[in-house]
């Protein structure tokens, strides 16, 4: 079933919740030319200090995953992206031009994000102060999206010295448990036949999938795609998000002859925003790690974002989750303002009061 984009302009917002009509789903774990048995054995007495880096890496790769869903791909967005409140979308078609990412490009961005997160994460006070004596060499990561998991080779070299045993370990490897590979492809399709035919949108491919696309219309030219996956293995939902323009002689409303229909009353469902769940006043410490959970409640069920104005942490999009090591120069109280959006623009803010010691 295909639809002409005067009739979908007729909508401010269509949200397509996918029927599963999957019987099988195949959870491939294999992770192609990467191979993880030579990774996970180390010698008992820094197995720690594995431990520890083994951590850094999850939590930079996992939260790298989610930068790159929600900027459809990218870590340092391209010259054509909208800019909304919960998050800033790459166009992936543009009046005629076909400018999605290769997987390769993909792969990339991915890297860097997650490199760039590494070298925060990793703090070598906290294993010294156990009694290691560390040095650490340059940090490189590579990255190799499968269809069912998003493989983080970390090329981390480490002399760790113990009493007067000299170790070196260098190779990590992480499994993001996220269906990259099979969420690009398609993306690549549905961009390929809005290439095809721009003034169509194809209802029919969209529900055929087993992840839920949803399609906002932001103007009469503009839509944005939400690919929201609930089988990759995270903590929550996978969001990817991009966005098409269309030329203006395609999107522009011609209705020729025909009547346009009056509204009916009571038909227009108003959106509910978000509402943010009370934030405590909180205490952190210098040199120790921090951690808080903001949470809301969005009674349409719309998916929810969160943002902050604050230089000392980035709260988690999507988990709300906040996590950081306060240092010496930040002791005082701040005052930092915590907003949740809906999908569908409607927000609620509140006061973070954070006093550091």
């Amino acid at each position: 079933m295909k639809l002409k984009r005067s009739q979908i302009s007729l909508f401010i917002l269509i949200s397509l919740i996918v029927l599963i009509a999957v019987s099988l789903v195949l959870y491939l774990r294999g992770v192609e030319e990467f191979e993880i048995d030579e990774y996970l054995d180390v010698p008992t007495e820094i197995a720690p200090v594995k431990t520890y880096i083994d951590e850094c890496i999850k939590k930079s790769a996992t939260e790298a995953a989610y930068i790159i869903g929600m900027q459809g791909g990218y870590n340092t967005l391209p010259e054509k992206f909208l800019e909304l409140i919960f998050s800033k979308v790459p166009f992936y078609y543009f009046e005629g031009n076909k400018l999605m990412p290769s997987k390769k490009d993909i792969e990339n961005e991915f890297a860097v994000s997650t490199n760039e997160r590494l070298e925060a994460c990793i703090d070598l006070s906290i294993l010294e102060s156990k009694g290691y004596k560390i040095s650490l060499g340059n940090i490189e990561t590579k990255i190799k999206i499968n269809q069912n998991n998003v493989i983080a080779r970390v090329n981390l070299p480490l002399t760790i010295e113990v009493g007067e045993t000299v170790h070196e370990i260098k190779d990590f490897l992480y499994e993001v448990p996220i269906r990259l590979g099979h969420i690009y492809d398609v993306s690549e399709e549905l961009i390929d036949k809005i290439v095809e035919e721009p003034y169509y949108i194809d209802l029919t491919f969209l529900l055929e999938q087993d992840l839920d696309i949803s399609i906002i219309h932001q103007d009469e030219c503009t839509d944005i795609y939400v690919i929201l996956d609930n089988y990759s293995k995270t903590s929550d939902d996978y969001l990817f998000l991009f966005a098409a323009k269309i030329d203006e002689e395609y999107c522009k409303f011609d209705f020729g002859e025909a009547e346009i229909p009056e509204a009916v009353p009571g038909e227009f469902i108003e959106n509910n925003p978000p509402v943010l769940d009370l934030i405590n006043y909180s205490t952190a410490y210098v040199d120790e790690e921090f951690e808080y959970k903001v949470s809301a409640f969005d009674e349409d069920d719309d998916q929810i974002f969160f943002l902050d104005d604050s230089d000392l942490f980035d709260v988690h999009p999507l988990l709300g989750t906040i996590a950081f090591v306060p240092r010496t120069g930040q002791e005082r109280l701040h005052k930092i303002n915590i907003t949740v959006v809906d999908i569908k623009g409607d927000i609620d803010s509140e006061w973070f009061y954070l006093e550091i010691k």
